[in-house]
């Protein structure tokens, strides 16, 4: 089920505070990970993390680039759009997800049926992920190291059993069927474009 903040209607992700966004409620910033959820609120796609970096240093204090790197990949709200790139659910990006192979693993095993590696790609970009498409193959492989796709006779990259609720961290039945069903209609709206139909 999606949450909504009561105040702007955002979508919230399953980390995110139920009681709606922090710039909404007017939330005092006292931590420095809070701040970056704040700046990221107002963010209408996922930042490069140096863009982070400079709308946190108009206000006090200025932000560290480590400390905010660290912040950025370890806050379960922050999602992860690429390399050094990081949004909100909202923005259409997966929670807890933090590399490409994995990303690509959640998208084929929401919509059940196996991808090429050119429509795994394509998915990606289109719901807002952004990398170098020739890393695509070694990240699909990687997450096939890891269990969580394999290559079918077709050379086409498929589900395996594994379930995707630990891999998005989430040990919910209810709240890993909301975040795989956004998913499927994401890629499935990808895979239209490319003229792929019956996914």
């Amino acid at each position: 089920m999606t949450v909504r903040c009561r105040h702007c209607r955002a979508e919230l992700g399953p980390f995110e505070d139920r009681a709606g966004c922090l710039s909404c409620r007017r939330v005092r910033l006292t931590s420095n990970p809070d701040r970056v959820i704040a700046v990221l609120e107002s963010a209408k796609t996922p930042l490069a993390y140096w863009d982070v970096k400079r709308l946190l240093d108009q206000g006090e204090p200025r932000a560290n680039t480590g400390s905010l790197l660290v912040w950025l990949s370890t806050d379960q709200r922050a999602c992860w759009g690429g390399p050094g790139i990081y949004g909100l659910y909202r923005h259409g990006v997966l929670p807890r997800v933090r590399d490409l192979g994995t990303a690509a693993a959640v998208y084929i095993h929401a919509i059940g049926e196996p991808m090429t590696q050119d429509e795994a790609r394509h998915v990606l970009q289109h719901v807002g992920y952004r990398f170098q498409s020739t890393t695509i193959y070694l990240a699909l492989r990687r997450a096939e190291q890891e269990g969580l796709l394999e290559r079918n006779v077709a050379g086409r990259w498929a589900p395996t059993r594994r379930s995707m609720g630990p891999v998005l961290g989430l040990y919910h039945r209810d709240g890993t069927a909301a975040v795989l069903q956004r998913a499927a209609r994401q890629a499935i709206a990808a895979l239209a474009e490319l003229g792929v139909t019956g996914k």
